[in-house]
């Protein structure tokens, strides 16, 4: 490039190496249209002298190619076209090749090593606690009842203390409470009652209960339920407390049932021959208690009078009446059957007890014993007979925690004192309430009896026990005479119970029963029960 055009490219190269921008520039000349166009112009020369570019000093050819006015609007001019050329072709330049370093990811780093667990500091500076002998001896009835505490645990625990747990929060109990009692403090109280025993009729009905009335220290107790005309129980009781720890009871029971069972007499009595029979028996006792003896011991001192007859035999379930089974001679009659029985029962039951009354599932032991003598009204020689029986056991704590393990024993037996029978309502029945409670109550009757089991207890809720349970016995014949360990059954199972002494108490059994062991030991019996049981 020559002559006049070299200054301006020459100041334009300039002006882009000293990185001024164009807008910079064009501001300078776009000043208010009252500013004389020379004076704008001399503005854009002092813009021009404060970056070091003024043509005065450093391009001497600007000053001559630019002297006048219209020359400089010109040469301005073409500094503005140039500038934006030089701009593009300048941003149109390729750009320069650099080697390409490898980008670092997160993946490329260095692992720190892995920081070692702290170890737990011991504080207090006691040794860790060391696992005893019993601990390690609770997982064998662990092990052998798993099955059944998964059934108890999480079908049956876990449900009910969801369940009280909800009705707490709302305070479901108290409304519940309140709605069904009535009087001063609660005297009075009224609820509902459900009971039901597998192999025999369920019942429901209603327990009364009156504190304090007519008198202080007189308490009234009265449940009645019943499953239709035929399923009739009534029980009103009376107790006055007449010092403390000692009391008498009034006790009156009715009940009228058409499921009784009844398979035989003797250890060898078959499922094969159960039967039904209907009974309607009264029973009214008097009795005194004295419960401060020594911690949960106590004795009692009883007095009563019993009526048992034999109605119209009801065809109530799907076993055949006994009635029939005798006609056809498939069983022989029992002694005292369709007789109407007029009883007198005097009794002395002595309990001893290590343990409170609220802590029957804790450590120590329990021994008890009891004697009855017992006659007919219609012929007191001929017909009278003794009863009597003990039983005792010893509980272990293992972890100071109400788990349990008990080992439990108990004979019972029944003589003759006249020459009549006595009659089979009154022999020694195994099952119900007892050791073998895998067998309804009735089930198995004879002379005599023995039995022994371990059972073991674990708290699952505030007033709630998980109870499982193993035993063998058998009854027998008079005074023990045929007793052989091939002779004996087995009882097992699993429930729940409430915790205590009440008057009527929860109960869940779900359990089994075998045959005698010489005939195979297998299970013939099952039982379960739901619902709450007067204990009164």
């Amino acid at each position: 490039m020559s002559g006049r055009g070299a200054p301006l490219l020459a100041f334009h190269l300039v002006w882009v190496e000293n990185g001024i921008d164009i807008a910079q520039l064009r501001n300078v000349g776009r000043q208010s249209s009252t500013i004389p166009s020379n004076a704008r112009f001399r503005g854009a020369e002092h813009f021009l002298d404060a970056h070091g570019l003024h043509p005065n000093k450093r391009h001497e050819r600007w000053q001559w190619g630019c002297q006048t006015r219209w020359a400089q609007r010109l040469c301005f001019v073409l500094v503005l076209i140039l500038s934006a050329l030089t701009r593009t072709a300048i941003a149109q330049q390729p750009a320069p090749v650099t080697s390409a370093k490898p980008t670092k990811t997160v993946s490329d780093l260095p692992i720190a090593p892995p920081i070692p667990k702290r170890s737990i500091p011991n504080y207090d500076g006691r040794p860790p606690p060391q696992v005893t002998a019993a601990e390690q001896a609770l997982w064998i009835p662990r092990a052998i009842f798993f099955p059944l505490y998964l059934t108890t645990e999480y079908l049956l625990r876990r449900p009910i203390g969801w369940l009280v747990s909800v009705s707490e929060k709302y305070a479901i109990p108290l409304r519940v409470i309140d709605f069904f009692s009535f009087g001063e403090n609660r005297k009075g109280m009224i609820l509902p009652t459900l009971f039901a025993d597998f192999g025999l009729r369920p019942s429901v009905g209603i327990y009364f209960r009156l504190n304090d009335e007519p008198v202080e220290g007189n308490d009234i107790r009265v449940h009645a339920a019943t499953w239709g005309e035929h399923w009739l129980h009534l029980i009103v009781t009376d107790r006055f407390t007449f010092q403390p720890g000692a009391r008498a009871v009034l006790r009156v029971e009715g009940t009228r049932r058409a499921d009784h069972q009844f398979a035989g007499i003797g250890p060898l009595s078959g499922a094969n021959h159960l039967s039904r029979y209907t009974a309607d028996q009264l029973d009214a006792t008097v009795s005194v208690e004295w419960s401060k003896v020594w911690r949960g011991s106590r004795v009692t001192t009883l007095t009563g009078v019993r009526a048992l007859g034999f109605p119209e035999q009801l065809d109530c379930c799907i076993e055949p009446l006994l009635e029939s089974l005798i006609r056809y001679g498939t069983l022989p009659s029992p002694p005292g059957f369709k007789k109407e029985l007029r009883i007198v029962r005097q009794q002395v039951e002595v309990e001893m007890d290590s343990r409170d009354d609220n802590a029957r599932s804790g450590l120590g032991f329990r021994a008890e014993t009891y004697g009855e003598l017992a006659f007919g009204i219609s012929d007191t020689i001929a017909h009278r007979w003794v009863k009597w029986g003990a039983a005792a056991g010893a509980f272990l704590d293992l972890t100071g925690e109400r788990r349990t393990v008990g080992l439990l024993a108990a004979v019972d037996l029944v003589h003759p004192l006249g020459s009549e029978n006595v009659p089979f309502t009154e022999l020694v029945s195994l099952g119900g309430e007892g050791l073998l409670r895998s067998f309804v109550p009735g089930r198995l009757r004879g002379e005599s009896g023995v039995a022994a089991g371990v059972e073991y207890r674990w708290p699952t809720w505030v007033w709630l026990d998980g109870l499982a349970y193993l035993s063998v016995g058998n009854v027998l014949g008079p005074q023990f005479s045929n007793f052989s360990p091939s002779i004996m059954r087995a009882a097992f199972g699993i429930g729940l119970r409430t915790r205590g002494l009440l008057d009527n108490s929860f109960e869940f059994t779900v359990g089994g029963g075998t045959d005698p062991f010489e005939q195979g030991g297998k299970v013939t019996a099952f039982r379960f029960t739901l619902g709450t049981a007067p204990r009164f």
